[in-house]
């Protein structure tokens, strides 16, 4: 059977389970300091959750990595815990994390986040320094890693919730 083929209960199923894969690679990647794929990974974790869900719902799987599209393709509660679960993760999420990160080096990430504007407030050793570039892409994929957990666990929640509904 063909991924066309697979049925649509599987596909979400097979989604579900990769978001924890995910996760645990996003992990990892922190561990090894692998902070660029670390960001990316972790963001991929919550897109598979949010797809899981959509899907699950009939929603048509597409090849955008768009996690505020997905969100908006999952049911409304979906939004709604995860606003009140996790809107400041959610925030982050949405500005830090885009599916291009898997193609870029450090120093190409480095400067994405600055434009972004997420390498200001960092704790450096004196004032006015410029962040060097690891502590931007730890501090970064730290705090995405961190998002990424909140909103993966809601998605969870969620998953689990309406599986106890049906």
């Amino acid at each position: 059977m063909s991924s066309r083929e697979t049925p649509l209960n599987l596909r979400s199923h097979a989604l579900f389970d990769a978001s924890f894969e995910r996760r645990a690679d996003a992990e990892a990647l922190f561990a090894h300091k692998r902070w660029t794929l670390c960001i990316y990974v972790a963001g991929l974790a919550v897109e598979c959750v949010l797809q899981a869900i959509a899907l699950r719902h009939r929603a048509e799987l597409d090849a955008r990595h768009d996690l505020a599209l997905w969100l908006t393709r999952c049911p409304n509660r979906v939004s709604d815990r995860i606003q009140a679960n996790a809107p400041n993760a959610w925030s982050f999420l949405r500005v830090c994390w885009e599916n291009r990160l898997r193609y870029l080096s450090d120093d190409a990430a480095l400067g994405y986040l600055r434009a972004k504007g997420l390498a200001k407030g960092l704790k450096l050793p004196r004032r006015g320094a410029d962040p060097p570039r690891e502590t931007v892409l730890r501090a970064n994929a730290s705090l995405c890693l961190q998002s990424a957990r909140l909103v993966h666990d809601t998605g969870v929640l969620e998953w689990l919730h309406e599986k106890r509904r049906t």
